[in-house]
């Protein structure tokens, strides 16, 4: 419970499931007052949702075979970020592109920050750590469509909502305070005196 690890990545699980969870509710509407039709908007839901599956199992893979863990939580979040920020300068046609995007970085930060606490802490404590970063990542689940709907009614903008939501990326991203725990830690570690 002292530990400032077990906050920070429970902050980073929080913030990324508030995130997803305001693009599952927020996404179709924002598309429909585009002018996309509610059918195609929810096909891009769908989108968003179904590349979560292969995001699950790419990003732990290729996070072991780099050997970090670090650029494959700051980096999706910094995506997230970027694609909310531009999504409504993206065109009709590119809408797609963005869907994928923004479902894979979503799912690489859902199944990184699942693998984290297994790398940060001992056996004796990777329980108890573990339930206290879901525990609190699903308080970020519930908050984050709340935060959506309760922005929403008082801006009547869906572009406020977005760059909310893209600051909270970019703070996210500050995974930097982490320790690095994939297998190349050591070679990017000074060496001691």
């Amino acid at each position: 419970m002292h530990r400032g690890d077990l906050w920070i990545l429970a902050f980073l699980f929080a913030a990324g499931n508030a995130s997803y969870f305001f693009l599952v509710g927020a996404y179709p509407d924002y598309l429909v007052s585009r002018g996309v039709a509610s059918e195609a908007a929810c096909g891009h839901l769908s989108l968003l949702i179904g590349v979560g599956i292969p995001a699950i199992f790419a990003a732990p893979t290729l996070s072991d075979r780099v050997g970090l863990r670090r650029p494959f939580l700051w980096g999706p979040h910094i995506a997230i970020a970027a694609l909310l920020l531009t999504l409504p300068l993206i065109p009709g046609g590119a809408l797609g592109l963005a869907s994928v995007g923004l479902g894979f970085a979503e799912m690489a930060i859902f199944a990184l920050a699942l693998l984290l606490p297994v790398d940060l802490f001992s056996s004796e404590e990777v329980g108890r750590a573990s339930g206290i970063v879901i525990s609190v990542a699903y308080a970020g689940a519930l908050l984050g469509p709340v935060a959506f709907g309760v922005i929403l009614d008082l801006t009547q903008s869906f572009s406020v909502a977005l760059g909310t939501f893209a600051l909270l990326s970019v703070a996210s991203a500050a995974t930097f305070t982490l320790p690095e725990t994939g297998p190349r830690r050591k070679a990017l570690s000074p060496p001691q005196p």
